[in-house]
């Protein structure tokens, strides 16, 4: 139970007939290491009992619970102590590593570029997100695309369907659902493709890494990332722009040349003719005045803005107000879709906390809360003899 996400909650419940009862619990960061639990549980023989897991994780990196080595035996636990990690020896001074950008997809689609410009795209055909585009350098060749949809009915907005990364002379492609597919053919994560080259699961991310930096996150439904070095600075190109540290020529097209807006430069960018998808032709929401002025509340996107809400911590970090407009845009369209808000926060949560931002707890039991029961074992007597 390790991470900047406080709503780590790990629980331990034994149902025994109809009634189910706490017996175990613990809550918030208990460091990344191992901590041993044990509990004693009396009761008659021949009756059959449920021991069941539970816990509430955080839906990113920065909030894991990882459970492991459970055994069941007759007679009393003993308590064991929680080992003492060995002082480490002391070594020389590692270099400062090399600086990173994000560019981020998320909802409707919302793209934001490694320089920190927003563009909003509804597309639906497959489009170049980012590419080594510098044909003179000696940096390793990556290609990153994705594939948008359109989802329940809403042919005004599109989500990302799939993404696809070329590295190292193979196609891996994340799919709806956290499945992957190398070459075209589906994986058992984690797996190494090449040395160097590695995906893994990691939150409700399914993650690419390679050996030269590049990074892609897709989280199966909506939400995708990549995080390039410092390396590839001016050498890059696509809708997330060309991370030359400056945001206003993020509307460059395969040409050169500068787009009037977002939607020409998505379009721009689309990999190959299919008269099966359809281009983003511009389309602005439009809600009520009513519907505005909840959407801007608290109890909307304004928590995201809200100074004193749990966000507050990240504001001089990661400027809030494009996440803010993303999510106005969401639920206007959406007419205040509560999954679509969840998604919203939780796309602010996700950058503040790779910025290493501690955040404070958003979700609570009747608020885009998540549980999820990790193991159930039914036991009676006669199975734990034969256990032991």
């Amino acid at each position: 139970m390790f991470g900047s996400e406080e709503m780590n909650e790990l629980r331990v419940l034994v149902q025994d007939g109809t009634e189910e009862s706490v017996v175990w619990h613990r809550k918030g960061n208990q460091s990344s290491l191992w901590k041993y639990g044990a509990i004693t549980h009396t009761f008659p023989t021949q009756r059959k009992i449920k021991v069941i897991f539970e816990a509430v994780r955080g839906l990113t990196e920065f909030g894991d619970t990882a459970l492991d080595n459970v055994r069941v035996r007759d007679g009393p636990c003993e308590a064991v102590p929680t080992p003492v990690p060995p002082i480490p020896t002391p070594t020389e001074p590692t270099p400062l590593p090399v600086t990173e950008a994000i560019c981020s997809i998320h909802g409707d689609p919302h793209y934001n570029t490694f320089d920190k410009q927003r563009h909003d795209f509804m597309g639906t055909c497959t489009y170049t997100l980012s590419k080594l585009c510098d044909s003179n350098s000696s940096l390793p060749y990556f290609n990153v695309e994705a594939a948008n949809e359109h989802r329940g009915g809403n042919t005004r907005v599109s989500y990302v369907q799939y993404v696809d990364i070329d590295v190292y002379g193979y196609r891996i492609n994340l799919g709806q659902k956290r499945v992957v597919k190398v070459n075209g053919v589906s994986q058992v994560i984690p797996v190494t493709v090449v040395p160097g080259v590695s995906i893994f699961f990691s939150g409700q991310y399914v993650v690419v890494t390679t050996d030269f930096g590049l990074q892609v996150k897709f989280d199966g439904n909506h939400r995708a990332e990549i995080t390039l070095p410092s390396t590839y600075m001016s050498k890059v190109c696509g809708i997330c722009g060309n991370y030359n540290g400056q945001k206003t020529d993020d509307f460059l097209n395969p040409d050169g040349e500068m787009e009037a807006n977002s939607t020409s430069l998505g379009n721009s960018w689309q990999v190959y003719n299919d008269s099966r998808c359809s281009p983003d032709h511009g389309h602005t929401p439009n809600c009520t005045a009513d519907e505005k002025h909840m959407i801007q509340s608290n109890a909307y996107c304004g928590l995201i803005t809200d100074p004193n809400g749990p966000f507050q911590n990240c504001h001089s970090v990661v400027d809030p107000q494009s996440y803010f407009e993303d999510c106005q845009y969401d639920l206007c369209e959406l007419h205040l879709n509560n999954a679509a808000l969840c998604e919203s926060l939780q796309a602010y949560a996700d950058v503040c906390q790779t910025a290493g931002v501690q955040l404070e707890p958003w979700r609570n039991t009747t608020f885009c809360r998540m549980y999820k029961r990790l193991l159930e074992i039914t036991t009676c007597q006669e199975d734990i003899t034969r256990i032991s």
